[in-house]
């Protein structure tokens, strides 16, 4: 008679039976999917720009960049986006 562990899948061929534990008769064993391993690895969920300091200034409109430099004491001389943008990163590089 075969025998298989439910556990580990070992299959052994004994003359005498086996009863009790994770053994059962090989052919009755019910396949049961095993499951899968929970990740270990945190997914972080993105935060918002309130929440950090550290946003996209690109994405940004450029009334929102006014705003923004006027908030921050920056005197803009720029009119086109590029140059704004470039015009608040070199105030913040000081």
């Amino acid at each position: 008679m075969k025998f298989k562990n439910t556990k580990t899948g070992v299959v052994i061929d004994l003359t005498a039976p086996i009863s009790g534990g994770d053994w059962v008769a090989f052919g009755e064993v019910e396949e049961k999917p095993t499951p899968k391993a929970k990740s270990e690895v945190e997914i972080k969920q993105e935060s918002t720009q309130d929440e950090t300091n550290d946003f996209d200034l690109t994405k940004m409109t450029v009334d929102e960049l006014k705003t923004f430099a006027t908030e921050n004491d920056i005197e803009l001389t720029a009119t086109k986006k590029a140059e704004i943008i470039e015009e608040i990163a070199k105030a913040f590089e000081m």
